[in-house]
This record gives C-alpha cells, sequence and structure tokens, in this order.
C-alpha cells in the first residue's frame, strides 16, 4: 500500500490518495471505473513501484473519497479532480509535464479520455495514455439505446431524477475468476447502485468525446488501449471502431475471449494483459 493522502478539493471535498513516491523521474497516474475504489488496483504498486513514482486515488463520491456515494453535479468534476490532483504532484512532488502516464479503467478511462481531449496539452502534457476497457458505448442494450439518442440522453442527464440503480450490469462478467464476483459483490467500499444521473452523465459524456479525436495522435502522445473481446460491460465492436478510425491507437489489442477486467482475469488473458502494458511503457 502506498502512503495515504487527503487532497482537499475547489470545493472543499477530500480525496483519498495512495501514493507510492521512491525517487523514480516518472509516474503512473491511475483512474478507476464507476462504483468500486483505487484499493482494487494496488497490483499497480506491486508491479510497477520499482520503476515509477505511482499515484492512485478514489473518486469523489467512491471509496475513502468524500461525496454521496456516485453523485456528481457534472462529469466535469471528474475531469477537474483530475486536474487538480496533477497540479497537487506537479507541486508537493515536482511532477514534471511530460512524465506521467494517464493510465484509465472503464469510466476511469472515459474520465482520461475527456482530460485528454479538453486540456491544453502543451500544459499537462502525458508521457503516454493507457485505456483498459473505455466505454465507447455501453454493453447493455439500454444503455446502447440512450447512446444512439445523445440529445435525448442529454435531456435526461440534466433533468431526470436522480435515482439509485441497481442490476443494469452483469458483474458476473468481470473477470471468468468466480472470486472477483464474490469479492466485488462483498466489499464495502464498492457501491452496487450507482446514482441514475450518473449513469446518464456517463453515457451523454462518452457520446460527446468520442465523436471526434481526442487529440493525442495530433500531438504525438502514445496510446495504447485493450480490450476483451468478451466484454459485455462495453460494446467491443463500437470501442474498436473508435480506437482504429477516429482516434487511432499507437497500440491497440483485443484480448480474446476475456472479459472487462483483464487486470483481474484468469491467467492466461492476465499475463497477455500485462505482457502488453508492460511492453507499451517500457518502449
Amino acid at each position: 500500500m502506498g502512503d495515504q493522502h487527503e487532497l482537499t478539493l475547489r470545493d472543499g471535498l477530500k480525496l483519498h490518495l495512495e501514493i507510492s513516491e521512491r525517487g523514480h523521474n516518472d509516474w503512473i497516474v491511475f483512474t478507476h471505473g464507476i462504483g468500486e475504489h483505487c484499493g482494487r488496483h494496488r497490483y499497480l504498486l506491486n508491479r510497477y513501484c520499482n520503476r515509477f513514482n505511482i499515484a492512485l486515488y478514489d473518486l469523489r463520491g467512491h471509496g475513502a473519497s468524500e461525496g454521496k456515494r456516485t453523485k456528481i453535479h457534472s462529469f466535469n468534476d471528474y475531469i477537474d479532480d483530475l486536474r487538480e490532483l496533477l497540479e497537487f504532484l506537479e507541486r508537493d512532488y515536482r511532477m514534471e509535464s511530460g512524465r506521467f502516464i494517464l493510465y484509465g479503467h472503464s469510466m476511469g478511462a472515459l474520465i482520461v479520455s475527456t482530460f485528454v481531449q479538453r486540456v491544453k496539452l502543451n500544459y499537462f502534457a502525458p508521457l503516454k495514455v493507457i485505456l483498459s476497457g473505455p466505454p465507447v458505448v455501453p454493453g447493455n442494450l439500454l444503455g446502447k439505446l440512450l447512446a444512439s439518442i445523445p440529445t435525448t440522453t442529454k435531456y435526461l442527464a440534466k433533468y431526470w431524477i436522480d435515482l439509485p440503480l441497481r442490476g443494469l450490469v452483469d458483474l458476473h462478467y468481470l473477470s471468468h475468476d468466480t472470486r472477483i464476483y464474490e469479492e466485488y459483490m462483498q466489499d464495502p467500499k464498492n457501491v452496487l447502485a450507482a446514482s441514475s444521473h450518473l449513469l446518464l452523465n456517463l453515457i451523454h459524456t462518452a457520446c460527446e468525446v468520442y465523436s471526434r479525436p481526442l487529440g493525442l495522435r495530433q500531438a504525438n502522445i502514445p496510446l495504447a488501449v485493450v480490450l476483451g473481446s468478451e466484454d459485455k460491460i462495453i460494446d467491443v465492436l463500437a470501442a474498436r471502431k473508435y480506437f482504429s478510425s477516429v482516434e487511432i491507437a499507437s497500440e491497440l489489442l483485443v484480448i480474446k475471449d476475456a472479459y472487462h477486467e483483464l487486470h483481474n482475469e484468469i491467467e492466461r488473458y492476465r499475463e497477455e494483459y500485462f505482457t502488453f502494458i508492460d511492453h507499451f511503457i517500457s518502449s
């Protein structure tokens, strides 16, 4: 486990951080997915702390961070929070522009995508970007329907009553390892009934962001995207199409037969995932 910190944000809310700083020049800054928390990604500390300083954090309304569970005013809250985290690392840890990898999983991949598309990359320029299971389009039928009517989804995201929704995603498709589902369901830090407002904002933001390039290729910033071919939580075909024709990834891997949480998959899929990531960050 890294050193634990609290970062007070512009609105007074405190984010929970876990930072491993061992004097390396380069950083990995990781953003997790909806409903979970950064503690589920401590494998990054074990795997990469000998080469990188590592910053994990709980999104607002998630894990040990403050805020009502999965509640946001706008998806921009997450983008501004990531910006403030990077400013904190720059100020307190002397992290330099161009010396950090932005790494996002699931909704975290959308947050990273949105961030790099909207910021001035000549200021907050990552060294590289890694996206695991980016939700270009959701995998379930309702999500696909809402993504197909973006104007309506935008209206619903703004005006629809906020309700806790449970069961829209089949968590059995996180991994072929059945223990992952059981551990997820039993983890008190996970949120099993997400805010409908957040889900609608997620879909609306994905429609906007993935309708045009992210700007990484133009800025000459390498991008790696990795997907599981049997992922039911996101629409794999939509993600493959976007990262093959709109924002063309430097490296795109689709792991045959794998599900959504490639870092938690059974060994043969997990090994292929980390071999890909290891090669990308080392090249």
